[in-house]
């Protein structure tokens, strides 16, 4: 038969407390911003590494969606650079960035 320790919840309740009050005054101190997150479709299987370069300098993220889609969330503002820039023979109007969600950030 193994010997297992049990833990007690009582036994981590303190550290835990600790640990949380000390989270939210290092938090106390900092803003909080909203900051509304859009999002992008594109048929591309092979994404280049400039692109991922691209992305991860300005906060895009890179995701996978249904039907062979590649989906670019990030800023609005980005996303039209992002886009002018890596599909250029598409036109303005048939780049349909679209709000997803709110996020908060801390300044």
């Amino acid at each position: 038969m193994s010997q297992r320790r049990k833990l007690n919840s009582d036994n981590l309740a303190g550290p835990l407390d600790i640990l949380i009050s000390q989270l939210v005054q290092n938090s106390g101190g900092k803003r909080r911003s909203r900051k509304q997150i859009y999002g992008f479709r594109v048929y591309i299987l092979d994404i280049s590494e400039e692109m991922r370069l691209f992305c991860r300098k300005k906060r895009i993220s890179i995701g996978y969606a249904r039907f062979m889609e590649t989906e670019f969330r990030g800023e609005k503002d980005l996303l039209i650079v992002f886009a002018k820039r890596f599909f250029p023979a598409m036109q303005e109007n048939e780049i349909s960035i679209c709000y997803l969600y709110d996020t908060e950030i801390c300044d």
